[in-house]
């Protein structure tokens, strides 16, 4: 039996791809498209790049056959990509991270991070090789593809102390202020590009938003969502017209989405910075990846949940065609 979802709440399927063939689903393209069909979904997000590096089998395979993008995009389902948009394999850039010890002297940066002040202050040219990647989407989707823009925050590296903290940003407040709005405006070049010159639909843009993994220790909570900046004046949200997916790694509590929500509905503050909260649509992103995501408690959270929300996105399709997929109630 698969995850059973209500008819009237939107399920999307998250279909990773990656650089080599052996990365990408063991079913061919149109067979995933027949699962997806069968399984009541209302569409997929297509993973587009890891990096510069575009991905294999999104738009044609080898044989010149049609893609998993394509296979999508050519069927009665709704189409859309997932956009890696600063992280985290961009092979020769940088991005300074907020170290969470105690004691940290000199600034980190971190390898493979793009640093979204770059793309602030210098636009697309600061990479032409970054720009090119987003040009090329030109070939392959149209004005109604949704973009799920994905790794669109700074990175925070593990401390070596707890495996948790490299989740809770540890930056003076102006720091980490500078860096919600440095995300803000680097997100919003990118949507305006993007609805200008593909063109796609400037409705059809959202955003992945991480919670912290740990749902038990609720003492950085804040801090990670108003860095992340549910406020539609001067957050990620501000141009996110499509609304923003919250990442849970885990199956959580029911309380920890609840308060997740509140927070991204009311808003909150810390240390003297404040959200106002978010009007968007709000989906529920679920990992349910093997081997330790899937856990019997994840059908009681969406069934507990998922009225909280406007849809669901459920990552990814091979771990969920080995669980017999989705079953619509």
């Amino acid at each position: 039996m698969g995850l059973r979802i209500p008819d009237d709440k939107p399920v999307y399927v998250v279909i990773t791809l990656g650089v080599h063939e052996k990365d990408s689903p063991e079913k061919k393209p149109n067979e995933v498209r027949r699962d997806l069909e069968e399984w009541g979904v209302d569409g997929a997000f297509v993973l587009y790049n890891r990096g510069f590096s575009g991905t294999y089998g999104f738009f044609r395979l080898k044989d010149g056959s049609p893609g998993y993008f394509k296979e999508i995009q050519d069927s009665t389902l709704k189409h859309g990509i997932v956009f890696n948009c600063f992280g985290k394999e961009f092979f020769n850039e940088k991005s300074p991270v907020c170290i969470p010890r105690r004691y940290s002297p000199t600034p980190e940066f971190l390898d493979g991070w793009i640093n979204p002040y770059k793309l602030k202050k210098y636009g697309l040219s600061f990479n032409f090789t970054y720009k090119s990647i987003i040009d090329n989407l030109r070939n392959y989707v149209d004005k109604n593809t949704m973009v799920l823009f994905d790794f669109v925050r700074y990175p925070n590296r593990k401390s070596g102390e707890n495996s948790y903290t490299e989740f809770c940003p540890n930056c003076a407040p102006v720091t980490w202020e500078n860096h919600i709005t440095n995300v803000t405006e680097a997100t919003g070049i990118l949507v305006s590009y993007m609805s200008r010159t593909i063109p796609i639909n400037n409705e059809n843009f959202l955003g992945v938003v991480h919670t912290p993994r740990d749902h038990k220790n609720y003492n950085c909570i804040k801090a990670w969502n108003i860095g992340q900046a549910y406020d539609d004046s001067k957050g990620l949200t501000k141009y996110l017209k499509g609304g923003v997916a919250m990442l849970m790694y885990y199956a959580p509590t029911v309380e920890y989405v609840r308060d997740m929500v509140s927070m991204a509905r009311n808003g909150s503050s810390y240390n003297g910075y404040s959200t106002s909260g978010t009007d968007k649509s709000l989906y529920f992103l679920m990992s349910v990846e093997k081997p330790n995501y899937w856990t019997s408690d994840l059908q009681t959270v969406i069934d507990e949940t998922l009225y909280m929300f406007d849809g669901i996105i459920l990552y990814n399709y091979r771990s969920l065609a080995e669980k017999d997929g989705v079953e619509r109630i």
